[in-house]
């Protein structure tokens, strides 16, 4: 077959028909094995208002570059704010080498409920 044609033609088309017929299946979850099991934690209904507060109360914290005291304090306030809600929080720091030689401190905060 003419390479020029299954480029030019026959790939697209073959793609174009499988990404046509996944689109809208359902993927049902698997049945096999033991569930998940609950973990009585429930979503709290979305107030638009706590929302814009908890987002304005992080900008106030100014650019948080790591190794400044606002990456610090923005941290600081995030993992209180999960405990606060009854998260277990851990916190994982790291120091980290930019491209030009710079060290900085990087945190990853992770808020786990019911665990």
């Amino acid at each position: 077959m003419n390479l020029k044609l299954m480029t030019k033609w026959i790939i697209p088309a073959t793609v174009g028909l499988l990404l046509a017929t996944a689109c809208g299946r359902k993927v049902e979850p698997a049945t096999q094995g033991e569930a998940a099991a609950p973990t009585g934690a429930t979503a709290p209904d979305f107030d638009a208002d706590s929302a814009l507060a908890y987002v304005a109360r992080q900008v106030d914290f100014g650019p948080r570059v790591p190794g400044t005291e606002a990456h610090r304090a923005c941290a600081t306030y995030l993992a209180d704010e999960l405990r606060r809600h009854g998260a277990t929080v851990t916190v994982q720091e790291a120091e980290v080498t930019t491209y030009d030689g710079r060290r900085l401190t990087a945190k990853n905060i992770i808020g786990a409920l019911a665990p």
